[in-house]
C-alpha cells in the first residue's frame, strides 16, 4: 500500500477526507494526520509518505511553506493542495512549487477521484523508472558477460575492459578461469521459475561468502539455468589448486545448508576476455561426465583431458542445440543434431567408456527435459521403464542409435500434444482474468501476461491460434456486450455505464460502442424504448 499523508487543521475535515474515498481501493491507506504545518513535516520525514493532501491554511506552518520545505526533501514526491475560493491566488503559487495537482473546498468524492488517480499513475510511473534504472546496469553486465562466453562476442580486448569497467567489474588479474555451476536434478526438484530463481540466489550467495574475501572473482546468471564463476588468477600454477579448493568448499557448503547438491565444472585459464568462451566450454563439457564421475563435486576439465588424451573433444554445442530444438519442437533440428553425435562417435573411434558416456549424456538430456515441462518419465515412456539399462543391453551402435531417436521422437509427440492442452488452460485462465478485470481502465495484454506469469508474446498467440482473435479486440468485444446488457437493464446512466466497463472518457466509450454495433448508447437506448425492450 502507497503511505498518505493528510495535513489539515480542522478535524471534521481530516475526518472527511479519511473517508471520502475508499483509499485501499485505490492502492493508498492513510499513515498519519497533521494538524498543523509543522507537525505535517515532521511525520513526512518520519514516514516518508507516497502522497501527501496539504491545506494552505494552516497554523504555525502554511501549506505553501510545508510544500517547498518537502520539495527540497523528496523531489518527486506527488503533493495535492487543498484551497479555499478565496485561497485560489495560493493554488497558483503551489502549481510553481510543483505540486501534483489542487482540489478547491467543498468537494466530493468524484472531484477528488481525479487527482488521487492522477497521484497513482505517476507513483506508478516512478516505481517503473527507478526499478529499471536500478536494474538495468545489471541486466547489462549480465548481457556482456553472457555474451563473452558465447560464440558472438565481435568486441576488442580494450572495448570490453572498458564495457565491464563501465559496468563496475574490477579486474584484478591477467587470467581467468571460467566455472560453471549447476544445480544437480534442478528441474526435476523445482518447476516454478520463482522457486528456482531463489535457490540459484542463495548458491550464488554461498559464492559470495567463499570468494568474496579476495574479491577475485565474477558471478553471473548463465545459459541453461547454470551460475557462472570467472576467477581471476595472478599466478595459475601456485594459486589453482587452493581456487578449486575454495569451489568445493561451495560444494560442500551448499550440501550442507541447503540440502542439495551442486556440481561444479572447471575450464583451463586464459589470458585474455575473448578467450573466456574456450574456458567456458571446457567447463560445461567437464559438467557432461558428471553422470559418470558423480555429482556434488568439483571436476576439472584439465583433469579429464589427461585421462582421455586420445578421445578428442566432444562439441557441446550438440547438447544445447538438441536442449534448444526440443523446446521448440523442432524434429529436423533434432535429427540434425543427434546424427552429429553419431558421427562423432563413429569418426573419433572413442573408447568404450567415453562413448558410453556421449550416450548416457544425450539419454539424461531427453529425460532432463521431461522433468523441465512438468511430467513424469513414467508418464512419458510407462511404468518400468529403465534407459539405462535398456541401453547396457543393445547389440550394436547403429541399434542404440535407433533407439535414441525413437526416444526423443516420443518426447517430441508428447510434449506436442501436453502443449496444446497446456494452450487451452491458459486461455480459460486468460478469459476468466478478462472477465474478473475488464471494468479496469488500465487493463492490458502485459497486465494480464504479468499475473499469469507468461509472455505478452505467448498470451496474443494463444488467442490467436485458439480464437482467431486479438487480446485487445477480445476485451473490446467483451466490453461492449457488457455495456449492451446495462443499458438493456435500463435506470444506469451512459457515463456510469462507461466506467462500469472499463472507460474513464464517456465521449471515448460512446465512439466505442458505435464503432462496435453502428449507433452510439444513447440511439442504442433510444431505440430499445421506442420498442419498449
Amino acid at each position: 500500500m502507497n503511505k498518505v499523508l493528510i495535513a489539515e487543521d480542522e478535524f471534521r475535515f481530516r475526518n472527511f477526507l479519511r473517508t471520502v474515498i475508499n483509499w485501499n481501493e485505490f492502492g493508498f491507506e492513510i499513515y498519519a494526520e497533521a494538524r498543523n504545518g509543522v507537525e505535517a513535516l515532521n511525520y513526512a520525514i518520519e514516514i516518508k509518505p507516497d502522497l501527501v493532501l496539504i491545506d494552505i491554511n494552516m497554523p504555525f506552518m502554511d501549506g505553501l511553506e510545508v510544500t517547498a520545505r518537502l520539495r527540497e526533501l523528496y523531489h518527486d514526491l506527488p503533493i495535492i493542495l487543498i484551497t479555499g475560493h478565496s485561497d485560489f491566488e495560493y493554488a497558483r503559487k503551489g502549481i510553481k512549487l510543483g505540486i501534483l495537482d489542487y482540489v478547491l473546498k467543498p468537494f466530493n468524492e468524484e472531484e477528488l477521484l481525479p487527482s488521487i488517480q492522477k497521484a497513482r499513475a505517476l507513483i506508478r510511473k516512478q516505481l517503473v523508472e527507478q526499478t529499471f534504472s536500478l536494474t538495468d546496469s545489471l541486466l547489462r553486465r549480465e548481457r556482456l558477460l553472457n555474451l563473452l562466453i558465447s560464440n558472438e562476442c565481435k568486441l576488442s580486448e580494450m572495448e570490453i575492459i572498458t564495457q565491464l569497467a563501465e559496468l563496475g567489474v574490477s579486474i584484478k588479474s591477467v587470467n581467468f578461469i571460467v566455472s560453471s555451476i549447476e544445480i544437480d536434478f534442478l528441474y526435476k526438484r523445482w518447476s516454478d521459475p520463482k522457486e528456482i530463481s531463489l535457490w540459484k540466489y542463495a548458491v550464488s550467495n554461498i559464492v559470495d561468502d567463499v570468494l568474496k574475501p579476495k574479491e577475485n572473482y565474477i558471478s553471473f546468471n548463465g545459459p541453461e539455468g547454470r551460475i557462472i564463476v570467472i576467477v581471476q588468477v595472478d599466478d595459475v600454477q601456485t594459486e589453482l589448486k587452493s581456487k578449486v579448493k575454495q569451489l568445493q568448499k561451495v560444494c560442500e557448503l551448499v550440501e550442507r545448508y541447503l540440502k542439495f547438491s551442486i556440481t561444479i565444472g572447471i575450464g583451463k585459464s586464459v589470458n585474455e576476455f575473448k578467450e573466456l568462451r574456450v574456458s567456458y566450454t571446457e567447463s560445461i563439457m567437464a559438467l557432461t561426465n558428471k553422470m559418470l564421475i558423480g555429482s556434488g563435486q568439483t571436476i576439472e576439465h584439465v583433469v579429464l583431458e589427461s585421462r582421455n588424451a586420445n578421445i578428442g573433444f566432444y562439441p557441446n554445442e550438440i547438447n544445447e542445440n538438441l536442449t534448444m530444438a526440443l523446446r521448440l519442437n523442432d524434429s529436423p533440428e533434432i535429427k540434425a543434431n543427434l546424427d552429429q553425435a553419431f558421427r562423432y562417435i563413429q569418426q573419433k573411434k572413442l573408447s568404450f567408456d567415453f562413448t558410453n558416456m556421449v550416450l548416457v549424456n544425450l539419454v539424461s538430456l531427453c529425460l532432463s527435459y521431461v522433468t523441465e515441462i512438468g511430467h513424469s518419465i513414467d508418464d512419458v515412456f510407462g511404468k518400468g521403464f529403465s534407459p539405462f539399462s535398456d541401453l547396457k543391453k543393445m547389440g550394436s551402435l547403429d541399434e542404440i542409435f535407433v533407439w535414441i531417436n525413437k526416444l526423443f521422437g516420443q518426447v517430441l509427440d508428447y510434449s506436442s500434444a501436453k502443449k496444446s492442452t497446456k494452450s487451452k488452460n491458459l486461455l480459460e485462465l486468460a478469459k476468466s482474468y478478462i472477465n474478473n478485470h475488464f471494468s479496469d481502465s488500465e487493463l492490458s495484454v502485459e497486465q494480464i501476461s504479468q499475473d499469469l506469469y507468461i509472455s505478452s508474446s505467448y498470451l496474443r498467440k494463444i488467442f490467436k491460434n485458439e480464437l482467431d482473435i486479438t487480446v485487445t479486440d477480445y476485451i473490446t468485444k467483451l466490453r461492449m456486450n457488457k455495456a449492451k446488457e446495462l443499458i438493456l437493464q435500463g435506470n444506469v446512466k451512459i457515463t456510469d455505464i462507461s466506467s462500469m466497463v472499463g472507460y474513464n472518457y464517456s465521449p471515448y466509450f460512446s465512439t466505442s460502442f458505435k464503432k462496435f454495433f453502428g449507433v452510439s448508447p444513447s440511439e442504442f437506448e433510444n431505440n430499445k424504448n421506442r420498442n419498449g425492450n
